[in-house]
C-alpha cells in the first residue's frame, strides 16, 4: 500500500522524463542515477518522502578542516525548506545529503522544486569534492 503512495507521489516528477509509471513495480524506493548522481527516493518515515544521495570523498579529504568546513557550511545553503542536510561517513569515506518532506506538502510543482534544488545542490557538491586539493 505505501509503495502504491509513493509511486503515485513521484508520478508527476516520472512523466516528465517520460517514464512509465504503470510499468514500475511497487517499491518502498526508487534508485535513479542522474548526471552520475545516484538518488533514492524512499517513504521514511511513514507519509514523508526521504530523497538522499552518496557521494565519494578522498580519506585524506577528512583531515582537511578546510573541506571540512565547507561541507559544514553546506548545511546553511539558502537556508530553503525543507533543508538539504550534508553529512560525512568517514568509515564509507562518503559524504550523505539528504532532505525530507511530508507527503502533504508535495504538491507537484513543489516535489519537482524540491528534486531540482536538491540535485543542483549535490552536483556542486561532486563536483568540489572531485576539485579539493589533497593534504
Amino acid at each position: 500500500m505505501a509503495a502504491n503512495r509513493l509511486i503515485k507521489l513521484l508520478a508527476p516528477l516520472l512523466r516528465q522524463w517520460r517514464i512509465d509509471v504503470e510499468q514500475l513495480e511497487a517499491s518502498e524506493s526508487y534508485i535513479m542515477t542522474l548526471e552520475g548522481i545516484t538518488l533514492q527516493w524512499e517513504e521514511s518515515p511513514f507519509d514523508h518522502l526521504t530523497l538522499s544521495c552518496l557521494l565519494p570523498m578522498r580519506e585524506s579529504d577528512f583531515a582537511s578542516a578546510a573541506t571540512l568546513n565547507t561541507l559544514l557550511q553546506c548545511n546553511l545553503l539558502g537556508l530553503a525548506h525543507p533543508p538539504v542536510i550534508t553529512a560525512t561517513l568517514p568509515e564509507q569515506r562518503q559524504v550523505l545529503l539528504w532532505t525530507r518532506q511530508p507527503f502533504a506538502e508535495l504538491e507537484p510543482h513543489q516535489l519537482t522544486t524540491l528534486f531540482e534544488r536538491f540535485t543542483a545542490q549535490a552536483e556542486r557538491m561532486r563536483d568540489f569534492l572531485q576539485l579539493s586539493p589533497q593534504v
